[in-house]
C-alpha cells in the first residue's frame, strides 16, 4: 500500500514508547491511550470530558503510568506530575514545582523529572527525592533513566552548551562530558545505563560515550545537511547495542551498526583518526576530497561512520523511533500524525528498509484504520 504524507493530528501532544519498546502512549487533549507495538493493538484508552496530557510515561506494562496535564484544559496543572494506577482508575501520587515539567521517566523504583533548569529523581515507593541536579535551559525536557535493575542511571544537560551529565545513583558519582558544540536536541541511553547517544541542534553527527568513564566509543553522521533531531534509541543488547536509530524533520529513519565490543569500536576510530593526515601531507583524491569540504565538516565527514540501513516516511512530522526487543532488525515508528510503521531490515546487507506493516491509530475524527501488511 502506498503511503500519503499526512498533517499533525491537532489532538495528539506526544507519543511515547515504554522503556521495553512493547507499547507506546498517545497523549491527547482529551485522555490518553495505550497502544501495544507488535503485534500492534489498542490496549486501552481513557477520555475525559474536559482534560487534555501532555505527556504519558508508562512502567513497562503495568499498571502504573506518570502523567502531565497539557492542551488548552489541562486535566491537571502542567506543574505536576501525577502518579495513576489505572486499575484503580486514580491517582496514587503527586509531584509539584513551581515551574512546568518538561518530561519525566519511569523505571519500577525510581522516577525522573525534568524541569526548565534542573532534574530531581525520586524513590517510587515513597516519593523521596534521592538526587537532584542543575541544568542549563532545557525546554525539550531532556532527560534519559536505565531500566534494567543493575543500574540507577541518570543522563541529561549540564549547565553548559553542549554538555551532558552523567549521574550513576549507585555509585553516587556524576560526569560532565563535552558532547558537541551545540546545545543538545537528542539523546539515548541503552537499557543498562552503560552507553548514551547525544545529538546537537544542528543534527548532523551522532556521537555515543561510555556513561563509566566518558569516552567517546563512536561517532556515525545523519547527513550533511543540518536537522531537527527528533529521537534516538538504542536495540536492547545485554552489552554493546547492535544497532542506533534517529529520526529528524528530514523524513528519514537511519539505522547505524554498532556490532562489535566497545574497545574495538575505539580502537578502529582511533587508527583512522592518527592515520588521517594534514591538509599539507595529503595528496591525490583524499586531498582534494578534503578541499572540497567546509573547514568545519574536514577530517570528522571522513571518519563518522554512515548508516546501515533507511526507511523514507511519508512526511516529515514529528516521530519516534524504538526497536523490537524479540526480532532483530525490526523497528517501530510513531508519529504525531496518527501513523503507526513497522519496519525491517536485512542485518546482513546494508540497504532500505521494507515495510512490515503500517495503521492510522488516531485521524482527527479520532478514527482508526486497520494495519496493512505487505
Amino acid at each position: 500500500m502506498a503511503l500519503h504524507p499526512r498533517k499533525p493530528c491537532q489532538d495528539i501532544l506526544s507519543v511515547s514508547f515504554n522503556q521495553s519498546g512493547e507499547c507506546f502512549t498517545c497523549a491527547l487533549s482529551n485522555g490518553f491511550r495505550i497502544y501495544t507495538t507488535y503485534p500492534f493493538d489498542e490496549s486501552y484508552r481513557r477520555e475525559f470530558v474536559a482534560g487534555g496530557f501532555k505527556r504519558v510515561e508508562m512502567m513497562f506494562k503495568s499498571n502504573i503510568v506518570a502523567l502531565v496535564g497539557g492542551g488548552e484544559i489541562p486535566k491537571f496543572p502542567p506543574n505536576k506530575v501525577i502518579l495513576w494506577d489505572d486499575h484503580q482508575g486514580r491517582a496514587i501520587g503527586e509531584l509539584s514545582y513551581r515551574t512546568a515539567v518538561r518530561d519525566v521517566k519511569l523505571r519500577k523504583n525510581r522516577i525522573a523529572v525534568a524541569l526548565d533548569t534542573s532534574v530531581h529523581v525520586y524513590d517510587l515507593e515513597d516519593l523521596r527525592q534521592v538526587h537532584t541536579a542543575e541544568t542549563m535551559h532545557n525546554p525539550l525536557g531532556l532527560l534519559a533513566m536505565s531500566s534494567s535493575p543493575d543500574s540507577i542511571v541518570v543522563v541529561h544537560p549540564g549547565t553548559h552548551i553542549g554538555e551532558l551529565q552523567v549521574d550513576i545513583l549507585d555509585a553516587k558519582r556524576s560526569k560532565t562530558i563535552q558532547a558537541h558544540n551545540r546545545n543538545l536536541a537528542a539523546l539515548a541511553l541503552t537499557h543498562h545505563g552503560k552507553f548514551v547517544a547525544t545529538a546537537s541542534e544542528k543534527g548532523t553527527l551522532i556521537r555515543i560515550f561510555s556513561t563509566q568513564d566518558g569516552s567517546k566509543i563512536r561517532e556515525v553522521r545523519r547527513g550533511t545537511d543540518p536537522a531537527i533531531m527528533y529521537s534516538l534509541a538504542f536495540s536492547f543488547e545485554d552489552a554493546m547495542p547492535h544497532w542506533l536509530a534517529s529520526t529528524s524533520d528530514k523524513g528519514t529513519l537511519h539505522v547505524f551498526d554498532l556490532r562489535g565490543d566497545e574497545e574495538d569500536a575505539e580502537e578502529g576510530y582511533q587508527l583512522v583518526r592518527d592515520n588521517v593526515p594534514s591538509v599539507s601531507q595529503q595528496k591525490g583524491p583524499l586531498s582534494v576530497l578534503r578541499r572540497m569540504l567546509p573547514g568545519s565538516v574536514g577530517t570528522s565527514y571522513l571518519l563518522s561512520e554512515r548508516s546501515w540501513a533507511q526507511f523514507h516516511l511519508p512526511d516529515a512530522n514529528k516521530c519516534i523511533a524504538s526497536f523490537d526487543t524479540k526480532y532483530d532488525g525490526l523497528v517501530f515508528i510513531i508519529s504525531t500524525t496518527g501513523a503507526y510503521h513497522c519496519v525491517e531490515f536485512d542485518v546482513n546487507a546494508r540497504g532500505m528498509c521494507s515495510s512490515v506493516a503500517h495503521s492510522l491509530f488516531l485521524t482527527e475524527d479520532h478514527h482508526e484504520e486497520s494495519i496493512f501488511l505487505k
